[in-house]
């Protein structure tokens, strides 16, 4: 059992946590609480090690899952001081595992030939925005995520918080605006940019065939380079004094009407 905050393993999953540096590095993530391990777990990532704190961790089936599908992975347990000071959270339900962080380069040949559904989102900044980004992508069912030149990384632990997990269980490419003109070479697809400029009302547009909906940076939306790779503009009505909504709002608005066309 780990008693010390000074234990060489607490300060490198500290660390993992807090520096997005050091974690791009050395390409690991840390996830806490047991919906976020087991769609970690869903999502065939693989974990190296399970940390516990027996005080208040109670479920030893998960314990047990994790064990069967890591063969050889090490199980460490901590005590009550030592998680708290670890847990980003301030409750997690006393278990968190370290992973390996996978791939997310683009792979076009991944992706359906018909009935693609996609979500492209430029330069989005704030974790939160990524995570609630997710959690929308997760309910409509699209095929796939494409994040384009991101502000932050995706295994930030608020994007894990705020994704409830979801993060592990998309397929999530992380791509640039040259694998963006590449995947419109490779596949039929049309995209609709979210944006002001020359643009009809989102609920006039047709979704039902392969479809991406496009939304850019919470500051300055879309590059000019990238709508003039997009086949149609369009926009939400702003009936009120504001002239914008949040960027992960304007993506689930648009989502669900892409959605209810092709229900």
């Amino acid at each position: 059992m780990i008693t010390s905050l000074q234990n060489p393993l607490i300060k490198y999953i500290v660390k993992i946590l807090h520096k997005n540096s050091f974690r791009r590095k050395e390409k690991k993530f840390v996830a806490e609480g047991t919906r976020e391990v087991r769609r970690a777990m869903l999502g065939g990532y693989k974990v190296e090690k399970i940390i516990f704190c027996r005080d208040i961790f109670t479920s030893t089936g998960l314990l047990d899952e994790l064990k069967k599908e890591n063969p050889g992975v090490e199980v460490i347990e901590v005590t009550r001081q030592v998680y708290e000071h670890i847990a980003y959270r301030g409750s997690t339900e006393g278990i968190m595992i370290l992973g390996r962080q996978k791939s997310h380069q683009p792979d076009w040949s991944a992706l359906p030939d018909r009935d693609l559904f996609l979500l492209l989102a430029e330069k989005i900044q704030k974790p939160g925005n990524i995570g609630a980004l997710l959690r929308t992508t997760d309910a409509v069912g699209t095929s796939a995520v494409i994040l384009i030149d991101p502000l932050t990384d995706i295994y930030n632990p608020n994007v894990i918080r705020s994704s409830l997990g979801t993060v592990f269980t998309q397929k999530i490419f992380i791509a640039g605006l040259n694998d963006i003109k590449n995947l419109k070479e490779t596949l039929t697809i049309k995209i609709f940019a979210a944006t002001l400029q020359n643009a009809n009302i989102y609920w006039k547009e047709n979704y039902r065939n392969n479809v991406a909906i496009a939304v850019g940076n919470e500051a300055e939306g879309l590059s000019d380079e990238f709508r003039k790779m997009a086949d149609r503009n369009i926009y939400i009505p702003m009936n009120g004094m504001a002239d914008s909504l949040n960027v992960s709002v304007s993506a689930a608005v648009i989502l669900y009407e892409a959605l209810r066309q092709r229900s």
